[in-house]
Parts: structure tokens; sequence; C-alpha cells
């Protein structure tokens, strides 16, 4: 078990989310898989998944630091793939648009169309 998922040995339960279980369900959460497939892994329900992040903060906690540090590993995977020029462009270009202001961006919101 990764030692940033450490969870308090009381909140234990009898449900089948051991300490061993959660840790695991949150690794697999941390590089990058769906809590539906982390369940799968570890042999038990999303709904239970669920329940239990409702129930225990804690648990709540370290789930949410799961999703964030796959995230973190997916961005640099995806930055790292990218053409040294395209990095400096993106570099240059970064910080907020002096064209046409934070009024200007709150009248033309901008949507992002995710392809299906």
């Amino acid at each position: 078990m990764n030692p940033e998922h450490r969870l308090p040995a009381s909140k234990c339960r009898r449900d089948g989310w051991t300490l061993e279980r959660r840790g695991t369900f949150l690794d697999f959460l941390a590089t990058g898989v769906t809590a539906s497939s982390a369940c799968k892994r570890v042999g038990l329900s999303r709904v239970a998944a669920y329940n239990l992040r409702r129930r225990d903060p804690a648990f709540a906690r370290a789930w949410d630091e799961a999703l964030r540090s796959a995230r973190k590993t997916a961005e640099d995977a995806w930055l790292a793939m990218l053409p040294e020029p395209l990095l400096r462009t993106m570099s240059a270009l970064s910080g907020e648009c002096k064209l046409h202001g934070a009024a200007a961006a709150a009248q033309h919101p901008v949507s992002v169309v995710r392809p299906v």
C-alpha cells in the first residue's frame, strides 16, 4: 500500500473493506484506473466503495488524493510526449490573456466540445 494512502486502523470495517483492500483500491485509483475497475480488481462493489467514501472522511480524502495523483501523472506523461518547440510555445503563451481581460471573458465564455 502506498504510504500516502494510509488510513487509521480504527476505521477498518467487517464489510470487506479491510485496510489492505482499501490501500489496494486507492493504489489502483492512483494509477488512473476508474473506481468501477478498481472495485472489480479488489472484489468489492462500486456501490460499497461510494458508500464507504460517503461514511468515512479519511477514505474520501485518500480517494481524492489518489485521483489527483493519477491526474498529475497523466498530465506529466502528456507534456513529456510533446515536441520541445510546442512546449516552448505553450510556456510562452501561458498566463493571463492580455487581449480582452476578465470582463470580455465573462461576456464570451468558451465552451469545450468533447469528442464522443
